[in-house]
């Protein structure tokens, strides 16, 4: 999609979804990563659909351009025998990367289901 703001200048969209199995690791594990400098602002939607381990804990970090990461808890709530899911939407701008850290206080090491749905509208030459 293509919007026009001023002379010689577009706005663009991109729309895509990440889906990925994660295994917790209190590690990092980065799923987007932006390397331009084009101004953006996007709307990320975080949907886990399914989390095994008891007492999970999951948070989307987001890294801003000077390298800051921002963590952001994913509530979950319980969903069928065994079962957790959660999500959370938000709203930024000019960010690096998204990066999702899974942590449990479990020994057994259960997958964490999920995607990314991300929204993202930049300037060219804004």
């Amino acid at each position: 999609m293509i919007m026009a703001i001023r002379q010689n200048c577009e706005v663009h969209r991109h729309e895509f979804t990440v889906n990925f199995t994660q295994l917790p690791s209190n590690q990092d594990k980065t799923y987007f990563k932006d390397l331009t400098e084009n101004h953006f602002k996007a709307l990320v939607n975080v949907n886990f659909t399914f989390v095994e381990a008891t007492g999970a804990v999951i948070q989307v970090i987001v890294t801003d351009r000077n390298n800051a990461g921002t963590p952001f808890a994913v509530p979950l709530t319980t969903v069928g025998p065994g079962g957790q899911a959660g999500q959370v939407a938000i709203q930024v701008e000019d960010v690096r990367a998204i990066a999702i850290r899974y942590t449990s206080p479990s020994t057994v090491f259960s997958p964490a289901l999920g995607s990314i749905d991300i929204v993202k509208d930049f300037c060219i030459c804004c």
